[in-house]
């Protein structure tokens, strides 16, 4: 019935910074001349290798002062060595999943987490360029790796996905929810865990433009019309793929994108499944860790039964699209 990649998801935990709201406000300051100090800002120089000359305006979009992003995921992962410390011995991965940037002037944000959590075998890897879908691709990852007999079966893996928003990089983006900060963590094994993965599926192609800092309200709302219609075709693909109807699914987790997107949603749904739309942070895309987020909110509130199957949904900013199928095990 199911493509089983025999991986299991344990011991997951979020790190949500304390300062964001339910709707960030855009800050600029006085024009700064980057160019003269690359050091200071050290993303403005690496967009501009890029050719992205229009971004957000000059001054700290960060809310976290003093906080990088590794220091985000570097909590995170702290925090699941607390609730599984063995894991600290017995990893052999750590998946580092993220789409914002970091610019590290000394050592990379995987290899930062590395060395002052003191592992010793495990190796880093870091996973970004496609949108809030990372984690879907790590999966990819540790599967090939496994088929490829390159690890075996007793392995586990540290997944964790991290976002923090500093300029030149911007929260607010046309109609779709302001990006948030935020962090998780959890373990991958071949052992037993909380969730079974069931299957997985991730796609990116093409945005309708480009630079996404150029983009009219025309352009947005066109590359919006091709995200959609990639969700619609992929998620009927998928279901079918699995022998599914999504009556099949208790309950269906999605990405908070946009308003437009939980519409789109419903409409492909038709009250078949209850798409669960957390609470906090409501109106906040978490980008990579958005789905985990809100399945560990569920498991807060205690509102799964061992045996739910589960969809996480997660999309975008752009053009990336990615869908994780679990069974509650325990």
């Amino acid at each position: 019935m199911y493509n089983n990649p025999s991986m299991y998801i344990s011991s997951l935990v979020v790190n949500v910074p304390q300062s964001n709201k339910l709707t960030y406000k855009l800050s600029s300051s006085k024009e700064t001349n980057w160019k003269e100090n690359k050091t200071e800002f050290p993303l403005y120089a690496l967009f501009s290798e890029f050719g992205i000359t229009q971004a957000s305006p000059m001054g700290n979009n960060s809310l976290l002062e003093n906080t990088t992003m590794s220091d985000l995921a570097l909590k995170s992962v702290e925090n699941l060595l607390e609730i599984n410390p063995s894991i600290h011995k017995e990893a052999d991965f750590l998946l580092y999943c993220h789409e914002t940037n970091e610019a590290s002037l000394y050592i990379t944000p995987t290899l930062k987490i590395k060395k002052l959590l003191h592992f010793k075998k495990l190796t880093p890897v870091s996973i970004s360029y496609q949108g809030s879908t990372a984690a879907s691709s790590s999966l990819f990852f540790l599967e090939t790796m496994s088929d490829e007999d390159r690890i075996s079966n007793n392995k586990k893996t540290i997944l964790t996905t991290t976002d923090l928003i500093c300029a030149p990089q911007i929260r607010n983006f046309f109609s779709t929810f302001p990006k948030g900060d935020a962090s998780s963590a959890c373990v991958i094994s071949h052992s037993p865990g909380d969730y079974k993965i069931l299957d997985y599926y991730q796609k990116s192609f093409p945005a309708i433009d480009q630079n996404p800092y150029e983009w009219d309200t025309h352009k947005f709302l066109l590359n919006e019309q091709n995200l959609f219609q990639e969700v619609t075709v992929g998620l009927t693909e998928f279901l079918n793929k699995n022998n599914l109807q999504p009556s099949d699914l208790n309950l269906a987790i999605p990405q908070n994108l946009s308003e437009s997107f939980f519409q789109l949603l419903r409409g492909y749904f038709k009250n078949q499944v209850h798409l669960s739309i957390r609470e906090k942070l409501k109106e906040n895309n978490l980008l990579n860790s958005d789905c985990f987020y809100s399945l560990h909110e569920l498991e807060k509130q205690n509102a799964l039964n061992k045996g739910d199957l589960i969809l996480l949904i997660q999309a975008g900013p752009l053009a990336d699209f990615g869908l994780i199928l679990i069974r509650k095990e325990r």
